[in-house]
């Protein structure tokens, strides 16, 4: 009966939706209340695969990540997402301060990370979790939960070998299960490196019993890198069936800077809404009972944008864990 009630909810609330933004016009601007998302809470920036070693020449289609950086910065957000494989080519300490420091380290104060592969180039991605600090969460594991501005941010580390795994029984599986429990925010973005759904190179399996758990617990919102491009997905189950009730949105973006894909060869996988490969950042702002997203490229286009409902299913709060 809930599942019906709440699909009913989002339909009626995303038709009135309309009929207030055509009434309002250019009068709306995505940092006020919003009659149906609520009141304002946040603005966040998000991307991966971002910064090329200092050796590397720039071109256009390679290590544009002091472009990407000047577009996040413009953006003003209040938290920086970063989805891993934040410093190529093998994550070092030399390579941090060339690459990534002078760019979106000035950002470094406001930023959330999550770890990749190349981070792991370093045995336990020791320099990755030295530049971040607290930011990245605990070296032997690099998962995590925060809240800003009410909403619940969890990172979580696809690296499963690294961690003991992402498998139902797993420590982080378990860690990730209990942290939506204890903290019943109403709305909750996850982000980690390997994207559980793709149409280029990646689809992770292995992160199928996370986004279980995630789906079980309310969350609303995934976000990952790894693939070269940006790629928006429809909600959906752990198991390719779309499910626009309690399913999960996703994001890929991976456009920080390094490299793009070549797109020729797309396979299009199943929830897949807007496939492109342009170096840009993702925003979304964040409200009280949802968010609006908009994908901004280097070239000053917004290439994607759209809003929709948190599921608003806040679980019983449980002692510290």
């Amino acid at each position: 009966m809930y599942r019906v009630r709440n699909a009913i909810t989002t339909f009626l609330a995303a038709g009135l939706l309309l009929v207030v933004a055509a009434s309002a016009g250019a009068q709306m601007t995505p940092r006020q209340a919003d009659p149906i998302l609520g009141a304002y809470r946040s603005t966040v920036v998000a991307v991966g695969d971002i910064a090329c070693n200092a050796r590397v020449t720039v071109t256009p289609t390679e290590c544009q990540h002091a472009a990407t950086a000047r577009l996040a910065e413009s953006l003003n957000p209040d938290k920086v997402l970063v989805i891993g494989d934040t410093q190529y080519f093998d994550g070092t300490a030399e390579e941090f301060a060339g690459g990534y420091e002078p760019t979106w380290g000035a950002m470094k104060d406001r930023t959330l990370a999550a770890v990749g592969n190349h981070e792991y180039h370093v045995p336990g991605a020791a320099d990755y979790f030295a530049y971040f600090g607290a930011a990245a969460g605990r070296p032997d594991r690099g998962f995590y939960g925060t809240t800003v501005s009410g909403w619940r941010m969890i990172a979580l580390n696809s690296m499963c070998s690294q961690v003991g795994g992402c498998e139902d029984g797993s420590v982080q599986q378990r860690w990730l299960a209990y942290d939506l429990k204890r903290y019943p925010t109403r709305c909750t973005i996850a982000f980690w490196h390997h994207p559980r759904y793709s149409s280029t190179r990646t689809r992770s399996g292995r992160m199928s019993a996370l986004w279980r758990t995630l789906q079980k617990g309310g969350a609303d919102m995934v976000l990952s890198g790894h693939d070269h491009d940006y790629e928006r997905f429809a909600p959906m189950n752990a198991g390719t069936q779309l499910n626009y009730v309690s399913g999960l949105r996703s994001f890929v973006v991976g456009t920080g800077g390094q490299n793009l894909f070549d797109l020729s060869t797309a396979t299009w996988s199943p929830g897949s809404e807007r496939l492109l490969a342009q170096f840009g950042v993702l925003e979304l702002t964040l409200y009280s009972r949802g968010y609006r997203w908009a994908f901004h490229t280097i070239d000053g286009e917004v290439a994607d944008s759209g809003f929709d409902l948190c599921h608003g299913r806040p679980a019983p709060v449980l002692p510290a864990y």
